[in-house]
């Protein structure tokens, strides 16, 4: 009576604690769902992985829209903008741009204007057309360009009227009216104009209540909008969409396997054991698992990723492994039951099934990936709370006999058993495995890689599309792909960056480039600016009569060549520098790409506008010392390959630890027996994805890795609980049938990664529960020494 009565005090010790551990963890869980989180640093340049985070930080932070009608889109643009501004989900929001004159966009150049010179006008300057006049004539017969450069006696040959030109601004596709930046389409004989909305968050995009604030308010603005004007239309983009969309896919996928495993498990105890009480302390223990979990994650990582409590939520059913061969020991006892002696039965099966996850999981923990390790620690952490309360709380709270009867089951499962190791002898165990082999080998010839870093998300078809229509409408975007510049000083980055004009100008003329963004653009190095000069210089004549005589034979009027000539000489010595550049408000839209002073010196970002390949690229920056070509995404898929192959030499390396840690207790043959099965579902898991044409990732070898790790479990399982072999059968199809639907529930995920993982998973598992039985007919004495 004083052990029920203490089992009673621990149950109720443990229940209380686990309630203030969920209750304070639901408090301060930071949930991170930024995708870059789960990325490893794969520049091993420190520069180019902050000028990625800077890249990502200047798109990541403002939403952008475009509001269309045929008719009415500037007054559904206002009604829309209007409804954001209330909600108050943005630090600003941004319809009308204030009244500009165009030329204001080049006034921090205009006292430089005789060191800026367009890469045209170079050219023909340096092919030594030098005519004056000829050129006077040139300008006053581009009367479009009159307007950028200023008027004659400002700019009488149309060389800085020429360089505002041809600055990147020219690759923005929206036009300014009524103080509104306006984008058209047309469509056969229909007609439609879009409004831009810039709306700037107040925090992270990947910050959740952010993310509910903006959706809330986008849903106010477009109701707004549809009543100022039917039938309007609203585009957006921005990586707070796609956060938010990541994120509550991945909610769907915790309700759908945390609900889906939890009700399942409970069935499957019920139907099996017939108690509420197994069910009750095996999901005790899972709690425990989960609270440990996340406990371990958190105290080392200071935060959890969505995809680990996906993940976490799928860890239900191994966890509650542990307690159902408890359970099974304990229903085999009956009347007998004694929790020591029970505990005695089953601890060194738990334990040794324990250290081979271990070794799966802790393979897992080796891998670069900052996302993979923590759901790696989050699994060990998990799965040592679970063994611990078995060995710990079960004894103490599992006093009373148990009052089931699971003797039909467990004769008919002991009779199949028994029939197998009567019937199935070493030679038909080798002619089955030899049988599942050649069944094998068709799908093995099918399988191909494939490594692209989009696995780890899923990219919303609709946002895609809308982000797609907006950069064709307003030619705005912002590439992924980007060079790093580097020098030791300002000076030294600038001219590289011209460096690599020179090389991506090709590249445009071609047509395979719209153009690029580069600070060298806007503020050319002193050493250009001094060449500029020069080449001005040799235009105008030594006799400043001269020069006004060529004004005045254009029809222009007298004193101009003399206000010239002062100019020039008044601005000797005086060059654009990078500073004074960047304090202007015209240098606003691209000041990101100045990453200014860093380790190793100064460095900038120069933007390919366009989708070139990989390789034109690349080859642009060949030869050029200090400029490397940044393609997180491309460094990152060519990462994930490396560690796919290196992961296929490790699993191999795994098989050979877990055969010795197996070796230990059954010796070599009797442990490559029990070995067999896990090997055998590892080889038809890979077999049907390739019969299904599923290509084999990262995320899949580590599925493999698990399918190692946990399906050698129940022929661990079996082997152990050979004199009782009729609960121990039940309670390892229990096992299996938790895991694989915890798991197999994976394979419905709405994150790639994850869902490819669960299709490894689940038949690997399968097959290896179902393979089993192998151990006993090539172990036929049971397996231990």
């Amino acid at each position: 009576m004083s052990a029920i009565r203490s089992g009673r005090w621990w149950l109720a010790g443990t229940a209380i604690a686990l309630a203030c551990v969920v209750a304070a963890l639901a408090r301060i869980t930071p949930i991170e769902t930024d995708l870059l989180a789960l990325l490893p640093p794969t520049e091993r340049n420190p520069v180019a992985e902050r000028a990625v985070r800077a890249m990502a930080d200047a798109a990541g932070n403002r939403a952008v829209f475009l509001v269309g009608h045929a008719t009415q889109a500037r007054a559904a643009a206002a009604a829309f903008a209007a409804a954001l501004e209330e909600s108050r989900a943005f630090s600003r929001v941004q319809l009308e741009v204030p009244p500009s004159d165009p030329r204001a966009l080049g006034q921090v150049h205009r006292e430089f204007r005789f060191g800026l010179l367009s890469d045209r006008d170079r050219d023909l300057l340096s092919g030594g057309e030098l005519d004056a006049t000829q050129w006077l004539l040139r300008r006053l017969n581009e009367p479009l360009r009159l307007g950028l450069g200023g008027g004659i006696a400002q700019d009488p040959f149309g060389f800085f009227g020429n360089f505002l030109a041809a600055l990147p601004y020219r690759h923005v596709k929206l036009e300014l009216e009524d103080g509104m930046l306006i984008a058209r389409e047309a469509d056969g004989n229909a007609h439609r104009e879009y409004v831009l909305v810039l709306g700037d968050l107040p925090g992270s995009a990947y910050d959740d209540a952010i993310q509910r604030a903006v959706v809330a308010a986008v849903a106010q603005g477009e109701q707004a909008a549809g009543r100022a004007a039917a039938g309007a239309e609203i585009l957006r983009t921005g990586a707070v969409f796609f956060a938010e969309a990541g994120r509550a896919s991945a909610e769907r996928d915790v309700d759908l396997i945390g609900i889906g495993s939890i009700v399942g498990i409970v069935i499957l105890m019920v139907l099996v054991f017939r108690s509420l009480r197994p069910m009750f302390l095996g999901l005790l223990t899972v709690a425990i698992a989960l609270a440990v979990a996340v406990s371990a994650t958190l105290l080392t990582q200071g935060k959890l990723h969505v995809l680990t409590l996906v993940f976490g939520a799928s860890l239900i059913g191994e966890a509650i492994d542990y307690s159902i061969q408890y359970f099974g020991a304990y229903a085999a006892a009956g009347r007998q039951w004694e929790p020591r002696r029970g505990l005695a039965a089953v601890r060194p099966g738990l334990t040794l099934a324990l250290a081979t996850s271990v070794l799966g999981y802790g393979a897992l923990m080796l891998l670069p990936f900052p996302a993979v390790r923590e759901i790696a620690l989050f699994a060990l952490a998990g799965l040592a709370g679970a063994y611990l309360a078995v060995i710990l709380l079960l004894p103490r709270v599992l006093n009373a006999p148990y009052r089931g009867d699971l003797s039909p089951l467990a004769s008919r499962m002991g009779r199949f058993l028994d029939g197998w190791r009567a019937r199935v002898g070493p030679r038909q165990a080798l002619a089955v495995a030899l049988g599942v082999v050649v069944l094998c080998v068709p799908g093995w010839l099918e399988l191909r890689p494939d490594d692209d870093v989009r696995a780890l998300s899923s990219r919303p078809e609709h946002l895609v599309q809308q982000e797609a229509r907006i950069r064709a409408l307003s030619g705005v975007e912002i590439s992924t792909r980007f060079f790093l510049v580097e020098g030791d000083s300002a000076e030294a980055v600038l001219r590289a960056e011209e460096a690599l004009a020179a090389r991506l100008a090709p590249l445009v003329a071609k047509g395979e480039l719209r153009g690029f963004q580069a600070v060298s653009s806007f503020v050319p190095s002193a050493a250009r600016q001094e060449e500029n000069r020069s080449l001005i210089r040799r235009l105008l004549p030594q006799d400043p009569e001269q020069l006004e005589a060529a004004f005045q034979s254009a029809g222009l009027r007298k004193g101009i060549g003399a206000e010239l000539g002062t100019s020039y000489r008044d601005s000797q010595g005086r060059l654009l520098g990078l500073e004074r550049w960047l304090e202007a408000a015209a240098a606003t839209p691209f000041r990101h790409l100045w990453m200014g002073r860093t380790e190793a010196g100064f460095a900038s970002v120069v933007v390919p506008l366009g989708t070139p390949s990989a390789a034109a690229l690349a080859g642009a920056a060949i030869g050029l010392e200090r400029v490397v070509l940044v393609d997180k995404a491309g460094s990152v898929s060519r990462l994930f390959a490396q560690y796919r192959e290196a992961f296929a030499w490790g699993l191999a390396v795994a098989l050979v630890v877990v055969l010795g840690v197996l070796s230990v207790r059954y010796g070599v043959r009797r442990g490559g027996a029990v070995l067999l099965p896990s090997v055998l579902g590892l080889g038809g898991a890979l077999a049907l994805a390739g019969y299904r044409d599923v290509p084999v990732t990262l995320f899949g070898m580590m599925g493999l890795m698990l399918v190692l790790g946990v399906g050698v479990n129940y022929a661990i399982f079996l082997v152990e609980g050979r004199l009782r072999i009729g609960p121990t059968g039940i309670a390892v199809l229990l096992c299996a049938a938790t895991t694989m639907l915890s798991f197999g529930l994976l394979a419905f995920s709405g994150t790639p990664a994850l869902a490819g993982f669960g299709a490894m998973l689940l038949p690997g598992v399968a097959l290896a529960v179902l393979l089993a039985p192998l151990a006993f007919s090539l172990a036929p004495d049971g397996g231990r020494r």
